[in-house]
C-alpha cells in the first residue's frame, strides 16, 4: 500500500467523524435556532397576555370602586350615572348597571333615562350572582350595538338585600391598544381568543375575523394545554408557527403566529453558511492530502536513492524538498557517507591505540601487584613494631595487678607503662603521617633550620627516655643550615635515634 493511499485513508478516517459530528452539530443548531425563534413567539404571547390581563384588571378595579358608591346604596341612579360617566374608562368601552334579572338600569353609552334594551345574556349575571366574584365573559353580540362585545362583571352587594351587577363592556377595537404596546414584526399575527376559541381581537384583518373560530389545530391545542407551540395555517392560508398562552385571570388565550419561512429562514441561512464551510473544509482537506501525498512520495523516492548510494559508499547530492524531516534525512545520509570514509582511516588508528592500552594495562597490573606486596610487608613490620611495646605494657600491668609488688617495683612498672605508651603514640603518629602522605594531604613548609639545634632537642628528649642509661648520647658542634620542615625533620632525627638505641649494643656510643 503506497503512502498516498495511507494518507487518503487517514484523511477519510479523520473527516468521517468530522462530517458525522458536524451533521449532528448542524441538527442541534437547527433545533436551537428554531427553539430560540419559538421562544421569541412565546415571550411575545406572554407580554401580550400580561397587557390584556392588565386591562381587565384595571377594569375590574374600577368597577369595584364604583360598586362602593353611596349613590347605589341610596338608590340615586342618576347621580351614579354621572359618577360612572366621570370615571372616563376610555373609548370603545362603557359601564352598565344590571339588576338581578339582567335588565339594564344605567348605561353610560346612552343618556340617562333613555330606553335601554332588554336582557340578552343572563349567563354572566347568574355566574356573578352565584359566586359573588368578578366574571369575564366570552365574546357575544351586544343588543344595543348589534356587534360582538365582551364584558367584565362585578357584583354589587347592598345591605337592603338588593343585588346589582356592574359591567364594563369592551368592543374589539378597544384591544388595539394592547397590540400597539408590543412592537411585533408586521408579518406576525397576534390574536386574542375567548374560551370558545373565537377571535376577540386580531392585529391583522381583525374586523373581518372577530367572532370567528380559530383554526381547528390551534383550537385543539388550546383546549388540551395552557401554553405551547403548534404549526398550522392561518385564515389567510399562510403556514405559520403559533405560540399560545392561556390567561389564568380571564381564561382567554393569546396566540402569536409567525410565518414558517421567517422562523426557518434564519436557521436555513446559518445552516447554509455552516454547510458551505464544512464542504469547503472537506475539499481543501482532500486537495491538501493529494498534494502532500505527491510531495511525500517524491521525497521518499529521493531518500531511497540516497540510501542505496550510501550502501555503496558513494555521495548522493539531494536537492531540498521543503519537508524538514526528509531534508534532515538526506543530510544524515550525506553525513553518514563522510563518516564511513573517516571510519576506514580511524580503524587502523584505533587498533594501534587498543594495543597501547593493553600494554599500559599490563604495566599497571604489575605495579598494583608490587603495591600489594609492599603493603603486606608494611603490615608485617607494623605488627612487629606494635607487639614489643604491647608485651612490655602487658607485663607492667601484671606487676601493678599483683598486691605483693613493692613500691619500687610499682614505680618501675609505671615508668614502663608511660614509656611504652609514648612509644605506641609515636608509632600511631608515624602511621597517620604515612597515611596522610599516601593520600597527598601532608603539606611541607620548608624554612631555614639549623640542623645541629634540631638534633640537640631530639637528644635531650632521648636522654629523658627510659633507655638513656644503656647508651652514651653525644653531639658534635657542627652548625649546618638546611631548608626543611622543622616538625618532619625532628621526626626523622627521633626515628634515627630510636633505631640506633634499639639496634646498638648497650653502653655503646651513639
Amino acid at each position: 500500500m503506497k503512502i498516498r493511499s495511507h494518507l487518503t485513508a487517514m484523511a477519510v478516517a479523520i473527516l468521517v467523524p468530522v462530517v458525522v459530528f458536524s451533521a449532528l452539530a448542524l441538527s442541534l443548531l437547527w433545533n436551537a435556532q428554531r427553539a430560540a425563534a419559538l421562544h421569541g413567539l412565546q415571550e411575545t404571547a406572554r407580554a401580550t397576555g400580561q397587557n390584556v390581563d392588565k386591562e381587565l384588571g384595571r377594569a375590574t378595579a374600577a368597577l369595584k370602586v364604583l360598586a362602593t358608591s353611596p349613590n347605589l346604596r341610596d338608590g340615586d341612579l342618576e347621580a351614579f350615572y354621572q359618577q360612572a360617566v366621570a370615571a372616563d374608562l376610555g373609548e370603545n368601552t362603557w359601564v352598565v348597571l344590571l339588576d338581578a334579572r339582567g335588565q339594564q338600569l344605567v348605561s353610560t353609552a346612552a343618556p340617562y333615562g333613555a330606553a335601554l334594551p332588554p336582557p340578552v345574556r343572563l349567563e354572566p349575571i347568574l355566574e356573578v350572582m352565584r359566586t359573588g366574584q368578578p366574571f369575564i365573559s366570552n365574546l357575544f353580540i351586544g343588543r344595543r350595538t348589534g356587534t360582538y362585545v365582551s364584558t367584565v362583571n362585578v357584583p354589587v352587594p347592598l345591605e337592603q338585600g338588593q343585588r346589582y351587577v356592574l359591567t364594563e363592556v369592551f368592543e374589539p377595537a378597544y384591544f388595539k391598544r394592547v397590540f400597539e404596546r408590543n412592537n411585533v414584526p408586521k408579518s406576525w399575527v397576534v390574536g386574542i381568543l375567548d374560551r370558545e376559541g373565537r377571535f376577540i381581537a386580531r392585529n391583522l384583518d381583525g374586523a373581518a375575523l372577530v367572532g370567528q373560530r380559530t383554526q381547528p389545530i390551534l383550537f385543539d391545542a388550546i383546549r388540551t394545554a395552557d401554553s405551547g407551540d403548534v404549526r398550522h395555517r392561518t385564515a389567510e392560508g399562510a403556514d405559520v408557527y403559533s405560540s399560545f398562552l392561556r390567561s389564568s385571570v380571564s381564561g382567554w388565550t393569546v396566540a402569536v403566529a409567525a410565518p414558517i419561512l421567517e422562523i426557518d429562514g434564519s436557521v436555513r441561512s446559518a445552516l447554509s453558511v455552516a454547510g458551505i464551510g464544512l464542504l469547503a473544509a472537506l475539499l481543501l482537506a482532500g486537495a491538501l492530502a493529494a498534494l502532500l501525498g505527491r510531495r511525500l512520495a517524491q521525497s521518499i523516492a529521493v531518500a531511497s536513492e540516497s540510501a542505496h548510494a550510501l550502501a555503496k559508499g558513494e555521495p548522493f547530492p539531494a536537492a531540498p524538498t521543503g519537508i524538514a524531516e526528509l531534508d534532515a534525512l538526506h543530510a544524515a545520509h550525506r553525513d553518514a557517507a563522510q563518516v564511513l570514509v573517516q571510519a576506514r582511516h580511524l580503524r587502523s588508528a584505533a587498533r594501534a591505540e587498543r594495543e597501547k592500552l593493553i600494554h599500559a594495562e599490563q604495566v599497571a597490573r604489575r605495579r598494583a601487584e608490587a603495591d600489594v606486596v609492599a603493603k603486606d610487608n608494611f603490615m608485617a613490620m607494623l605488627g612487629h613494631e606494635l607487639r614489643n611495646p604491647l608485651n612490655a605494657m602487658t607485663g607492667a600491668i601484671g606487676v601493678l595487678d599483683d598486691p605483693h609488688t613493692p613500691a619500687a617495683g610499682r614505680e618501675s612498672a609505671q615508668r614502663i607503662l608511660r614509656r611504652q605508651n609514648r612509644q605506641l603514640a609515636h608509632i600511631v603518629d608515624d602511621l597517620l603521617d604515612f597515611n596522610r602522605m599516601a593520600l597527598g594531604k601532608i603539606l611541607l613548609e620548608t624554612v631555614p633550620v639549623e640542623l645541629c639545634n634540631a638534633a640537640r632537642m631530639c637528644l635531650e628528649a632521648a636522654r629523658t627516655g627510659g633507655s638513656r642509661h644503656r647508651f652514651s648520647l653525644d653531639q658534635g658542634d657542627c652548625p649546618v643550615w638546611v631548608h626543611a620542615d622543622p616538625t618532619r625533620l625532628e621526626q626523622i632525627i627521633s626515628n634515627l635515634l630510636g633505631n640506633a638505641m634499639k639496634f646498638s649494643d648497650p653502653d655503646s656510643d651513639i
